[in-house]
């Protein structure tokens, strides 16, 4: 790696309750975080009974961070790892300037900003280099940590 190329160790929140919590590396989105079990999985049901049942908690926890740091319009949850890959679950925050972007290349298809589309649009069109992402992730890891310590030690309905 270049001198100006941060280690991709540097993109993760922080690992709680079995699972890392990390800002996506390959999308120039702040608050795009992906949610993978510390122990690699192919599929949900990989996964142990404990895992499963942290996983509501951990994916909330992200979620309120989200909305705190980025405040988007809305927050699109998606599994992947259907192909064999690994597991992980992508927090994509839909802010109003994706939307606006979105539609200006889909127009009169907003009954897609809620359907799959949007997600496979948006990894693809910000889709950016690793030094490029770093400069848009790295003001908001910090305050996105702080965020996820935060509501972990709240009190939540799932607590």
């Amino acid at each position: 790696m270049g001198a100006n190329v941060p280690p991709v160790q540097d993109f993760r929140i922080l690992r709680q309750r079995g699972f890392d919590i990390g800002h996506c590396p390959s999308c120039a989105v702040p608050g795009y975080l992906i949610v993978s079990p510390s122990v690699p999985a192919r599929s949900w049901a990989e996964l142990s009974a404990a895992a499963r049942r942290e996983l509501g908690q951990v994916l909330e926890h992200a979620s309120v961070a989200i909305r705190l740091t980025i405040a988007p319009v809305r927050l699109h949850c998606s599994q992947f790892g259907e192909s064999g890959g690994p597991l992980g679950f992508h927090l994509f925050p839909r802010t109003a300037q994706a939307t606006r972007d979105f539609l200006k290349a889909f127009p009169g298809r907003k009954d897609q900003l809620f359907r799959p589309l949007f997600l496979h649009w948006a990894r693809s069109h910000y889709r950016a280099p690793l030094p490029d992402v770093w400069r848009i992730a790295a003001p908001v890891i910090p305050v996105l940590r702080d965020a996820f310590l935060m509501a972990a030690r709240a009190r939540s309905p799932l607590s």
